[in-house]
This record gives C-alpha cells, sequence and structure tokens, in this order.
C-alpha cells in the first residue's frame, strides 16, 4: 500500500515554465521581459522564507506529519524530500510567528528582509518589546534596516544584553581573540599550550 506521500506526492512544475522568455520578441521587448522575469524570481526567492515558516509551522503544530507517516516533526525534517536542518525550519517558523503573527507586519515588506538579519535582530527585538514596547521593536527593525552590514553587526553587539563573547582566530597575531563583557563573562584560563616539541 503506498503511503500517503507517495500518493500525494506533488508533481512540480518545470523549473523554467513560468519564466520562459519568446525568443522571437524583439531584442529591446526580450530585454525588459527577461528582467522583468528575474526580479519576479528574485523577489519570490527572497520572500520564501516565510512561507516556508509558515507551513512548518501549521505541519508542526497540528502534528500533519503524522499523516504523512513521520513519527515526528525531527523525522519529517530529516526526511529526503524536506531536509532542513532543525536549526533552518525553526528559523523560517520563529521569524514568521514573530514577525508576521505577534508584530503583525506586512508580510511583503518582511520578505524583502535578509534572513540572517532577522535571526540575528529577533533576540533583540524581543528584549525591547519586553522593556520598551512594541512600538519600539518596530521602529528598531527600520533603523536596523537601514545600516551598512558592518554598522548592523555592531549594533546588534552593543544593543543585546548578556551577550555571548565573540571567539575568532586572528592569522595576524597567531592567535584567539575573545571579545566580551566584562560584567557577564569569567575567562577559565586553560594554562600555555605546548608546542610540538616543547615541554609547557
Amino acid at each position: 500500500m503506498d503511503s500517503y506521500l507517495q500518493k500525494y506526492k506533488p508533481t512540480l512544475p518545470s523549473l523554467f515554465q513560468d519564466f520562459s522568455i519568446d525568443e522571437e520578441l524583439p531584442e529591446e521587448e526580450r530585454a525588459f521581459k527577461a528582467n522583468e522575469l528575474l526580479l519576479i524570481a528574485k523577489r519570490n526567492n527572497e520572500a520564501l522564507f516565510l512561507v516556508i515558516g509558515r507551513l512548518l509551522k501549521t505541519i508542526r503544530d497540528n502534528e500533519l506529519y503524522l499523516k504523512l507517516d513521520y513519527e515526528s516533526f525531527s523525522q519529517y525534517l530529516a526526511s529526503e524530500d524536506v531536509s532542513y536542518s532543525r536549526e533552518s525550519a525553526y528559523l523560517f517558523i520563529r521569524s514568521y510567528e514573530y514577525l508576521i503573527q505577534h508584530l503583525k507586519l506586512d508580510p511583503d515588506s518582511v520578505g524583502k528582509m535578509n534572513i540572517g538579519r532577522i535571526n540575528n535582530m529577533i533576540p533583540v527585538l524581543k528584549k525591547v518589546e519586553e522593556e520598551q514596547g512594541m512600538e519600539e521593536a518596530i521602529r528598531m527593525i527600520s533603523d536596523f534596516q537601514s545600516l551598512r552590514h558592518g554598522d548592523f553587526v555592531q549594533k546588534i553587539q552593543e544593543t543585546k544584553k548578556n551577550a555571548k563573547p565573540d571567539l575568532y582566530f586572528s592569522q595576524e597575531l597567531g592567535k584567539w581573540i575573545c571579545s566580551y563583557y566584562e560584567d557577564t563573562t569569567v575567562l577559565h584560563s586553560k594554562g600555555v599550550l605546548a608546542k610540538e616539541g616543547e615541554v609547557a
């Protein structure tokens, strides 16, 4: 007996079906048509994380994965067809829940945001909302969106309270660099690392 997933597995249209260009068009019209289709594809691609978040939330919250012959939501995510890491899936769900359902932001506007930025913003926005209210959290989204990447990262770090230390390896110094807030971090020394042939 076929499983539900096999029975109802969607037949997807050809990838290029809705993005074909009539080769008979004059060159100028073909240029405008190609540009129009590119912008549609770009827009759809950028906003799909909200659609994915909404659908994953529906499947998780209503335990619909059980009807698809999966024992758990995690098993469903790991399936060959879906193949999302738990981290990615919950990022999509969290983005949809917080920005669309909770803050009631316009999906078209949110769809234009970078998902990496959203991932960094949500914890900060929740903290701001808790302390200063929803309107301030929404205003802060606009501020964050206007920043260049480096300024955005710096602003996120400044805004976070109880932030984790940043750790990276400096090729120039040949050492690990740890940036931390003194009031939230305790450093423990491991001593001196003995190099090959040396005795510590």
